[in-house]
């Protein structure tokens, strides 16, 4: 009997994994001590978005370097940022100090001036109809396999000069960005008609950046 329940449970799992793919990209990156090394990075995709997964090279990327061929996996402390060319997309990730601990994670840029954007992703264990949360897929990296048994949601972090990163949650939109841009009122209207979303991050830190004429 458990024996079969194991079997049954195995199939399962099987069943809710998805080969994730590989994308080769042309990009440099750049060492912690300050050096610039132009190389091929081998970015995790996510076959049914055809999107990069972030979640993933929030903690590692393979890069391969395009003069000795040698293949690198780095982590945060690694790097200071590594930036790639993604179909149409050009892709900054920062490594920075992040939480109580300041722990470096990569994360990515969405915006720079006089306020800066980044974006990241977090993971939870997560139903369908859980409100607000993308019930997607926790890849394993190493393997190429994922499981949909969790979600996963996008937070953000935003910094104004001489201020210290203000977190976003990704959950909770509107209200945090009501919060944070009090010093830009038409912003924040703009924000709860809908006009800008989670998805125009970018053009919610241009619009900011202009306000303030940089």
């Amino acid at each position: 009997m458990k024996k079969s329940l194991y079997i049954l449970g195995l199939l399962l799992c099987l069943q809710q994994t998805v080969q994730a793919k590989i994308t080769s990209c042309k990009g440099y990156y750049i060492m912690a001590a300050g050096d610039s090394i132009s190389c091929t990075f081998d970015i995790p995709t996510d076959r049914s978005t055809n999107q990069p997964i972030y979640l993933e090279l929030q903690k590692r990327v393979i890069a391969i370097d395009n003069g000795t061929a040698k293949k690198h996996s780095f982590g945060p402390k690694h790097l200071k940022k590594f930036v790639f060319d993604f179909d149409s997309l050009h892709i900054e990730i920062h490594s920075i100090p992040f939480g109580k601990k300041a722990k470096k994670i990569f994360v990515k840029n969405e915006a720079t001036g006089f306020l800066t954007i980044y974006s990241y992703y977090s993971e939870t264990e997560a139903r369908p109809q859980d409100n607000g949360i993308n019930f997607g897929y926790s890849p394993s990296y190493g393997n190429g396999m994922y499981s949909v048994r969790t979600g996963i949601f996008q937070n953000f972090l935003m910094q104004k000069p001489n201020e210290q990163l203000a977190y976003i949650d990704g959950l909770n939109f509107k209200a945090s960005m009501a919060n944070y841009f009090v010093d830009y009122p038409e912003l924040v209207e703009k924000i709860k008609k809908g006009e800008y979303t989670k998805k125009t991050i970018r053009a919610i830190g241009e619009d900011y950046n202009q306000h303030h004429g940089k």
